[in-house]
This record gives structure tokens, sequence and C-alpha cells, in this order.
């Protein structure tokens, strides 16, 4: 659900320009030019699509305030839907983030709301509190991890 009255438009704007919209329409490396977008719109700033990439580099040098709001609002939302599958899977272990996008934004996340959106979980805040998050930086995680499990016969 929407975190914020500004999460509630920008929804809105996404199920018009999407139709059904899903934690991977926003966050992943589309679903963060996908925001840009629809954060223009409701800025009524009509700007040319930009790569993920140039968001991202553009956001964390704060040159641009719309790139930095979409970096802002992602990491929200990153954080909300962390919350959920840390609870879904009970993954008092840690949660992994990985992904194409990650690396390059891996100063933002300390100062990004991640982790605060991470742990509102109501009732259930204390359970996720102790957590780690650790962001995977290397692009061949998946594949290591994959060489390792075929390795180990499984």
């Amino acid at each position: 659900a929407p975190g914020s009255p500004l999460e509630q438009e920008l929804l809105g704007v996404l199920q018009r320009r999407h139709g059904h919209v899903c934690w991977e329409t926003v966050v992943s490396g589309p679903g963060l030019a996908r925001l840009h977008q629809a954060v223009a719109e409701l800025w009524g700033t009509p700007v040319e699509a930009l790569s993920p990439a140039r968001i991202s580099a553009l956001g964390m040098s704060v040159e641009d305030p719309l790139c930095h709001q979409t970096l802002e609002i992602f990491f929200g939302l990153l954080g909300s839907a962390a919350g959920n599958l840390a609870l879904t899977f009970c993954a008092t272990g840690g949660l992994y983030i990985g992904g194409g996008i990650i690396p390059q934004l891996a100063d933002f996340a300390p100062t990004s709301p991640l982790r605060r959106r991470f742990e509102e979980r109501g009732e259930l805040s204390g359970y996720v509190e102790p957590i780690p998050i650790y962001l995977m930086l290397d692009p061949l995680f998946g594949l290591k991890g994959a060489l390792q499990c075929v390795v180990a016969g499984g």
C-alpha cells in the first residue's frame, strides 16, 4: 500500500500508464525510470526519458531536484517492499538486495528512507529492527551463488 499521499498519487499515475502496478513496476532499474516520469507528471514538468543510471547520477549529486526526489521515493518503496519480504520469509539472518541499479546507488542508501521504511511494520517493527540489510555490490553475485550450488551438488 502507498505509504504517503504522494505515493498514492504516484500509484494513480502509474496505473493510468501501465495498468497493473506491482513492486517490480517501481522497485527495479526500469521502475526507477517509470517513477521519474511519474514524479515529473505530478510536478507538471515535461522531461525527456532518462536512463536509470542517469537518474541515479543526477539524483545523488543533487544537480536535479526531480531526480533526487525520485531516488528518495525509490528507496522508500524499496524499504517497504524489503520490510514486507523480511516478515514474509522470517529473514532474521539478513535481507540481501541486489540488481543492476543497486551498485550505482549504494552511496545514497545510508541517508535514504530505506531503513526507516523497512522498519515501519507497526506492531511488528520490533521483529524487523535487528534484521541487517545488505546491498549486494558485486554484479556477478547471482552467478557466483549458482556456481556454488552446482559445485555443492545442489
